[in-house]
Formats: structure tokens, C-alpha cells, sequence
């Protein structure tokens, strides 16, 4: 067979992707955001210059204070206040609207890429690096999408602080505040820089304390039983405490750059009040608020900088994700194949036992078949070609698994069994759960089918089945699936015996009934009996 690699698609051109139906929401955005901050400064500089107006008026006796028009600076601050609430109201909802709306799509096509990466990386991926990726590193990409958008506006907060500037104090006092911005911007960037590593160094430190509490609670009850709390709950206080120093060293820079911003904000506006002294009161306030304006306005977006060492990262580990090489298969896939596995081969709707003792390959054979792991060219065959030459999605869809882990997701028994057949009708659904001897069970539930059932270590509320429960719902949600060949680890493994009969009982009316092949692993004879045929591995020697 014949593959076609298509051209590997990174973050960004998946990203543009994601992002360009909500363009004109950003674009909107951006408007509004340089809208809102240039009627901020105009808000500032006219409230100080309409204050020193009216002290200087009213210093000038009765008839200068009647002269005064009170009602047009008014109405302008009115109208710039009423403005930048708008704006900033505006501005916040279409780029958030914009940023999350891209997330929804952005979540799916790496969970796409995910599920179809190769042997090589799905197989790298723990379910804690995975969650990482689909919440910690998109939600770092939902913030920058968000945070860009600030330096449009901050560029409209300091043209309209430098006019207001330039009206009231000229030249001078517009060059001397912009070398004091630049000179504030060099240091924020430096500072920015140094908080981006320790902002790069905590998501790291947390990762390691959540995946050691994991861990922890996972083997709580043999960590209880050999007396190990005290050894355990100190490591992970070690742990607890270097996350505690760097959110206190990033704190500490924090009020650094909080100091620098005020410090630089009054540098300008004492720079702009003394270059218009002798312009009069009213317009020295309006240069000097038009300088603190400015300054502030040129380092709102600066605080920012701080998350590039996570967002750096995140892009890193999500483009080496998507820039792997799809495989599109020319030829098709027949709906039933005969298998040959290690030069045996078996004809459609043969059922085949796999057997050998533990740690010889059994699981890992199963794993090849479902593209979870590199298949060695000539091992597996399909039809005339080999299973190594398939795309693992194609691969995958030649069988139906039911591994020795059987997730229960959470949600209800059907959203559970529809994950193999989401067509299926609720009758099909029981003859499965009946298969497997747990339709009574189902049954005998006061919502049956809509009974919720909670997810394995997800810590929600719902029913929780047995490990034997849990096993025979994977298996029923294999049956489910019109698959030329079911593949069966360890099917009946922590099966009292009567219970054990039933579930074999039945899986052999289902594959008499369907016509589908099987490949039983199974330590425990009573599956067995099902199987035409047996293929037994042996391990291999070991290296001299």
C-alpha cells in the first residue's frame, strides 16, 4: 500500500486557522481598546486642566468666575468618561469573545493530532503532560490572544497623551516625556525579562508537586500500610516550598515593577509640569497629568512581557506536537481482512487465542494491532500488506479493543457504551450490556441507560463500578462496535467464576451472531475455550 505524507502543519498556521473567523471581533477589539485609552488621557488632561481653570477664575474675582464657560469642559468630560467606559466595556468583551471562541476550535484539532500521533509520541504523553497541553499550554495561548491586543491600545493611550502634551507645553515637553518613556520601557523590558524565567520555572515547579501528589494518592493506601506518611508528606513539603519561593521572588518583582511605573509616571509629569510653568496653571496641570498619562499608558502593556517564558514554552511543546507527519492511505481498507501474525495466518471471523507467559508480548502485540506502538515491518500482515504501512487511524479502524484498563469516562451508561457506536439504539445497547452480564445490573439502576457514572480519578459525583463492573462495561462498549476484529485482553480477569461463565457465554453467542474474528489474551482457561486456534509466544533469549 502506498502512503501519502502530507506536509506537516505547526502551531501558528493551525493557530491563523483557528483565529481567522473571529478577525473582525479582534479588529473591533483593537479599535475600541486604542479608543478607550485615548479617551482615558483626554479624561485625565481636561479634568486637570478644567480644575486649574476654575481655581484660576475664581482667584480672579466674581466677574472672571461668572465669564468662565463651566458647561462645555464639563460636557467634554462627561462625554470622554462616558466614552472610555463604553470603549473599555467594548473592548473587553470582543476580545475575550474573540480569544475564547478560537479556544473551542483550537482544543479540538490538537486533541485531533493527539489521538492520531504516532506509536512514538502518543506513547510519550503520560495523562498528565496530555491535560498539560489541552488545558495548561492552550489557556496560555487564550491569554496572549488577549494580552495583544493591549498594544494597539497603549500605542492610541500615548498619541493622545503626546497631543495633549504638545498643546500644552510644545516640543520640548513632548521629547524630554518620550526619552523618559523609553528610558522606563528599557528597564520594564530588563525587569520583564528576569520575571519571564521565574514565570518559566513555575509552571515546572508546579507540574513536579502535582505530579508527585498524584502519585501519592494513588498508592495512599501501601504508602499508610508501611508507615511512610511522615517520609512522603516531607517530600512533598520540600516540593511545596520551592513553588512558594518563586511565587514569592515573582511578588517581589512584582512590587519592583509596580515602584518603576509609579517613579517614571511622576518623573514625567514633573518634567511636563516645569517645561509649561510658563504657560499658566491651567495648561502646566494638563501637561503634567498628559505626562503621567503617557508613561502610564506606554507601560500597561509591558506587565504582559512576564508570561513570554510560559508562552514561549506552550508553543514550543504544542508546534513539536502538530509538526509531525500526516499519513493519508491511497488505497482503501476492506471491511474484513484476514490477519497473519508472526507467519500464522487467520481468516475473517477466526478466533484466536494468544497465549505465553507474562511479559512475553502479549499486550504489547495488542497495542501494535491498535497503532499504539511501532509495528515491526513483516510481524503483521492485513490482507496483502503490512499492518506498519497503515496509518494508525486506519489501523485502529480494523479493530474493536477492550484493553486490560477499561476507563470509565464520566457521564451516563449510554454516553459510556455510545463512545463505540454512537448511533446505537438502547436496545442494542442492553443485548450488549446483557452479553457481558451486567444488563441486570443497568436494570436494576433507578435511571438505567442515565445512570451517571463517575470517571476514574476525576473526583466527581456519580456511581462508581467496581473494577469488575468497570471491566465488563469496556467490554460491552467493544461488542458495540461493527469492527472485523475484536481484540480481548485479559476479558474475564477479576471475575468471580459464575459471573466469569455468563460473560463467556456470551461473548460466544455475540461472535457466533456478528461473524467477527477475535483475538483472546487471557490467563485463565475458561476464555480460551472460545478459540479455534491458539498462537503462542515465546520469549525471546537473552543477550550473551
Amino acid at each position: 500500500m502506498n502512503i501519502a505524507n502530507a506536509e506537516p502543519v505547526g502551531l501558528r498556521a493551525v493557530l491563523r486557522q483557528m483565529t481567522r473567523p473571529d478577525t473582525p471581533r479582534a479588529a473591533l477589539a483593537v479599535g475600541l481598546g486604542a479608543l478607550t485609552a485615548a479617551a482615558g488621557t483626554a479624561l485625565l488632561g481636561l479634568s486637570g486642566w478644567f480644575l486649574a481653570a476654575c481655581a484660576v477664575a475664581g482667584a480672579a474675582g466674581p466677574v472672571a468666575a461668572i465669564a468662565f464657560n463651566t458647561l462645555l469642559p464639563s460636557a467634554a468630560i462627561r462625554l470622554a468618561a462616558i466614552t472610555r467606559t463604553a470603549g473599555r466595556y467594548g473592548e473587553r468583551l470582543a476580545g475575550h469573545d474573540a480569544a475564547f471562541r478560537s479556544l473551542p476550535r483550537l482544543r479540538p484539532a490538537i486533541f485531533t493530532r493527539l489521538a492520531g500521533a504516532p506509536a512514538s509520541v502518543a506513547l510519550g504523553l503520560d495523562p498528565g503532560e496530555t491535560a498539560s497541553r489541552l488545558v495548561e499550554d492552550v489557556g496560555e495561548l487564550g491569554d496572549h490572544l488577549v494580552r495583544r491586543l493591549a498594544w494597539p491600545a497603549a500605542c492610541g493611550g500615548v498619541v493622545a497623551g503626546l497631543a495633549a502634551l504638545g498643546l500644552a507645553a510644545g516640543g520640548p515637553a513632548i521629547a524630554s516625556v518620550l526619552a523618559l518613556v523609553a528610558a522606563e520601557l528599557a528597564l520594564a523590558l530588563l525587569l520583564s525579562r528576569r520575571r519571564a524565567r521565574l514565570h518559566a520555572d513555575l509552571p515546572a515547579a508546579h507540574g513536579r508537586l502535582r505530579a508527585t501528589t498524584l502519585h501519592v494518592c494513588r498508592a495512599a493506601a501501601e504508602l499508610r500500610a508501611y508507615g511512610l506518611e511522615a517520609r512522603v508528606a516531607a517530600d512533598l513539603a520540600v516540593q511545596a516550598e520551592r513553588v512558594v519561593a518563586l511565587q514569592q521572588r515573582i511578588a517581589r518583582q512584582a512590587g519592583v515593577f509596580a515602584a518603576l511605573q509609579a517613579v517614571g509616571g511622576i518623573a514625567c509629569a514633573l518634567t511636563a509640569l516645569s517645561l509649561a510653568a510658563d504657560a499658566g496653571p491651567a495648561h502646566a496641570a494638563l501637561a503634567a497629568l498628559a505626562g503621567l498619562a503617557t508613561s502610564e499608558a506606554a507601560c500597561a502593556p509591558v506587565a504582559g512581557l512576564e508570561r513570554r517564558g510560559p508562552l514561549r514554552a506552550a508553543i514550543a511543546r504544542l508546534d513539536t506536537l502538530l509538526r509531525r507527519d500526516a499519513v493519508t492511505p491511497v488505497a482503501p481498507v476492506q471491511p474484513a481482512l484476514a490477519l497473519s501474525i508472526a507467519g500464522q495466518r487467520l481468516a475473517p471471523g477466526r478466533i484466536v487465542g494468544l497465549v505465553g507467559a507474562s511479559g512475553v508480548g502479549k499486550t504489547t502485540l495488542i497495542e501494535m494491532m491498535l497503532g499504539l506502538r511501532t509495528v515491526p515491518r513483516g510481524l503483521i500482515a492485513v490482507g496483502s500488506g503490512d499492518l506498519a504501512d497503515l496509518p494508525a487511524a486506519t489501523a485502529r479502524g480494523l479493530f474493536s479493543p477492550a484493553l486490560q484498563a477499561s476507563p470509565v469516562l464520566s457521564g451516563t451508561v449510554r454516553d459510556n457504551l455510545r463512545l463505540a457506536s454512537p448511533m446505537a439504539d438502547d436496545a442494542t445497547l442492553m443485548d450488549a450490556l446483557d452479553a457481558v452480564a451486567l444488563g441486570a445490573r443497568v436494570r436494576a439502576m433507578r435511571l438505567g441507560l442515565d445512570t451517571w457514572l463517575a470517571g476514574q480519578g476525576s473526583g466527581e459525583g456519580g456511581l462508581r463500578l467496581s473494577s469488575g463492573e468497570a471491566r465488563r462495561l469496556g467490554l460491552a462498549r467493544a461488542l458495540l462496535r461493527p469492527a472485523p476484529w475484536l481484540l480481548l485482553d485479559e476479558p474475564t480477569e477479576g471475575l468471580d467464576a459464575a459471573t466469569e461463565a455468563c460473560v463467556v457465554a456470551g461473548l460466544g453467542a455475540h461472535l457466533e451472531r456478528s461473524g467477527q474474528g477475535a483475538i483472546i489474551v487471557s490467563h485463565r482457561p475458561l476464555p480460551l475455550t472460545l478459540c479455534d486456534a491458539t498462537i503462542t509466544l515465546c520469549p525471546r533469549p537473552a543477550p550473551r
